[in-house]
């Protein structure tokens, strides 16, 4: 992911490798699978009121990839981080 190959070579980065589940995916922008499913219900046919959208939007579409992309890249990178995390103490703080 994150633009990077998966095999060693000029531009490598393991953790591209490593595909977080899914679940673990859906906590991270947890709205995209409903925007995405409205996507799905306007080819359908289904109205917003149905479900679906009112039109088509190929931005959105563009959209829901993006963040579906950036979700799993941000995962893998706060991986990463985690290992750091005196340097960013509010992103990985246990208290409430």
């Amino acid at each position: 992911m994150a633009g990077f190959g998966t095999k060693p070579g000029k531009f490598y980065l393991p953790r591209a490798n490593h595909v977080p589940p899914l679940t673990l995916q859906q906590q991270v922008f947890p709205w995209v699978e409903q925007w995405e499913e409205r996507v799905r219900l306007l080819r359908q046919g289904k109205v917003w009121s149905e479900g679906g959208l009112d039109q088509e939007d190929l931005a959105l579409e563009g959209f829901i990839k993006l963040i579906k992309y950036l979700r799993v890249v941000l995962l893998q990178d706060m991986a990463v981080l985690q290992a750091s995390e005196s340097l960013f103490p509010l992103l990985f703080s246990t208290t409430n």
